[in-house]
């Protein structure tokens, strides 16, 4: 698992569900990627969250627009 944390939250990244999410959002990534043709780094994350989201992931909303930022 190719995952950054500190002490305490690496003990929840070891959940299964975890780490399904975030294969799949690294999947997702991924496919967006390798279909428009450009880096990972410059698709939109709403993109992203929009194919999550269609295959039924559980996303929420960046916290920046949960506080009305």
């Amino acid at each position: 698992r190719c995952v950054s944390s500190d002490r305490l939250a690496n003990s929840g990244l070891r959940v299964q569900a975890s780490c399904m999410a975030m294969g799949q959002a690294a999947g997702a990534l991924a496919a967006l990627s390798a279909q428009s043709g450009c880096d990972p780094e410059a698709l939109p994350m709403e993109k992203v969250r929009a194919l999550l989201r269609r295959h039924g992931a559980i996303v929420p909303e960046p916290v920046q627009e949960r506080l009305g930022k």
